[in-house]
């Protein structure tokens, strides 16, 4: 989960970058895509067409973010609150978060192209006992319809809390 949470703030962290540029999402594109956590997650035994399509959608996704954000990060305001304030109104607010922290949206729609997995050495797991069982086996473990669960949670936990920040600070 750290490396996910990881990669997710590297990759917001490239989005802010498109948004404060003048330049197209183009030339963002492998930048966003390689260091969020949905690409490594593309399954590698469907079509090209399938995996470029479920690209298209991640990318398409973080395009509406870092467009939907651009006003706020050019808004002369030094907190983000301020430029919230600044440059939308409640139900602006609102909406920009409905509409683009559902992250989970193009794993959804492209439910079939990804596949989360791990693989777990059972010597990390049962210690000193598995080396006498013989030779540690590993165990792959596939999580997608557990992780997309997760996240589906997590996304909507985000969104309520942060409706919840708009309410405060637009109140």
């Amino acid at each position: 989960m750290e490396t996910y949470r990881q990669k997710t703030i590297d990759q917001f962290g490239v989005i802010l970058d498109y948004a404060e540029s003048e330049a197209d999402i183009e030339a963002y594109r492998d930048e966003i895509l390689t260091a969020g956590p949905f690409v490594d997650a593309l399954r590698s035994d469907v079509p090209d067409e399938t995996r470029e399509q479920a690209k298209e959608a991640v990318l398409a996704h973080y395009q509406r973010l870092g467009d939907a954000v651009a006003p706020l990060l050019a808004s002369p305001e030094p907190s983000f609150w301020g430029a919230a304030r600044a440059v939308l109104t409640a139900e602006e607010a609102v909406a920009l978060v409905e509409t683009n922290f559902a992250f989970t949206a193009p794993l959804r729609s492209n439910r079939a192209a990804f596949r989360m997995e791990t693989t777990i050495d059972v010597t990390d797991v049962l210690g000193g006992l598995a080396r006498l069982l013989g030779p540690a086996p590993t165990v792959e473990i596939e999580y997608t319809d557990e992780a997309l669960r997760a996240m589906t949670r997590a996304e909507r936990v985000v969104i309520a809390e942060t409706r919840r920040e708009i309410d405060r600070r637009f109140g």
